[in-house]
This record gives C-alpha cells, sequence and structure tokens, in this order.
C-alpha cells in the first residue's frame, strides 16, 4: 500500500485519507477501513465535496451506516 494523504478541507470525523482516486474511512473494526474506489479523479471530487468536506457530513451513507453500527466517530 502506498501513503496516503489527508486533506485538510474534510470535516467528516470517519474519513481516514486517500490515495490517488481512492478515498478510505474509518471501518467497521479496529484496524479497518472502508475503500471507495473511483473511476476517475472528478468523481472522487465529486464525492468529497458532497459528503466529505460538508457541515452535514453526517448524511453520507457510509457515515450513518457506521454509526448505525455503534461505530465512534475519530474526535
Amino acid at each position: 500500500m502506498g501513503k496516503f494523504r489527508v486533506s485538510l478541507k474534510v470535516r467528516c470525523l470517519y474519513y481516514d485519507g486517500e490515495r490517488n482516486q481512492e478515498i478510505f474511512c474509518k471501518g467497521l473494526m479496529d484496524n479497518s477501513r472502508i475503500h471507495q474506489g473511483f473511476a476517475h479523479p472528478g468523481l472522487m471530487d465529486t464525492c468529497k465535496e458532497r459528503f466529505c468536506e460538508t457541515q452535514n457530513w453526517q448524511d453520507c451513507p457510509i457515515a450513518r451506516m457506521l454509526a448505525s453500527e455503534g461505530i465512534e466517530p475519530d474526535k
């Protein structure tokens, strides 16, 4: 696995980093991640703008799923 980078614009507390055309979110278990891969960078940017970088990041389907499973976001 290559190195991750972190976007300073992201507000979502489940966001764990990104690499190339991939976003990583906190996973369902300790030391796990949810991986989203995108066909091109524009799709990744759209997803980040819509879900990760917004004040309403809790509306993200992944954030809702993690919260419903009792997974605490990072502070």
